[in-house]
């Protein structure tokens, strides 16, 4: 359950982060340099993105939290997931700081064409990062 909320709570932070971010009236830096950058950049960020990014992840996590204790209630008699409210914030921010990390190192920027192949390529590094940072917290918890 751990690598599935660092994993989906990575991937739908970061299209918080870059969609609705966008309203956001702070232009957006790069995460290495602090450059600010247009609108839409694929390593820029902002506060407000992160707090998007973090919002997610535990609106991530108590939905699977909430469905897990339903599941917990009728079928086992196992003690409360009550972790989740953590590890799914926390996970989110760094799947989507890694994605972040990953476009402005590797400078991913391609044609057309080819981007949304790269941008589902950093995207699913970046799970697996959450992924793993989710699977420590839970042996940190445990």
């Amino acid at each position: 359950m751990a690598t599935f909320i660092g994993a989906v709570a990575t991937v739908a932070a970061d299209t918080w982060a870059s969609d609705l971010s966008t309203i956001s009236h702070k232009q957006p830096r790069k995460l290495t340099t602090g450059q600010r950058v247009e609108c839409g950049t694929p390593d820029a960020v902002t506060f407000f993105g992160f707090g998007l990014a973090v919002l997610d992840g535990l609106i991530t996590a108590g939905l699977l939290l909430l469905f897990n204790e339903i599941e917990t209630a009728l079928f086992y008699d196992t003690p409360s997931s009550k972790w989740l409210l953590t590890i799914g914030p926390i996970t989110a921010f760094i799947g989507t700081l890694a994605d972040s990390l990953i476009n402005d190192l590797f400078k991913l920027e391609v044609g057309h064409a080819q981007h949304h192949i790269i941008s589902n390529l950093t995207i699913w590094i970046s799970a697996l990062i959450a992924s793993a940072a989710a699977i420590a917290l839970f042996g940190l918890t445990n």
